[in-house]
C-alpha cells in the first residue's frame, strides 16, 4: 500500500466476479483502488471512456486504474 500511495503507478485489472472462485468480489478490489485516489476507466476502442461502478457481480472486463 505505501509502494503504491508512494509511485502512483497505473494499473490495468481485469475483473469478474464467479461463484466457484473465492477471490473476493470485484468491487471490492475497486473500492480499494478508488480509496487510494485513483480513477477508473474502460477502453471501448479508441478511448478510455469513465467506468460506472458495479455495486453486484462484475462480468469479465479489463479496468484501468490511473491516479487523480
Amino acid at each position: 500500500i505505501e509502494t503504491i500511495k508512494k509511485f502512483k503507478p497505473g494499473f490495468m485489472i481485469e475483473v469478474g466476479d464467479f461463484e466457484h472462485i473465492d477471490a473476493g468480489s470485484s468491487f471490492k478490489i475497486i473500492s480499494f483502488l478508488t480509496d487510494l485516489s485513483y480513477d477508473v476507466f474502460e477502453y471501448n476502442g479508441s478511448s478510455f471512456v469513465r467506468h460506472a461502478i458495479i455495486k453486484t457481480a462484475y462480468p469479465t472486463l479489463n479496468l484501468y486504474f490511473f491516479p487523480k
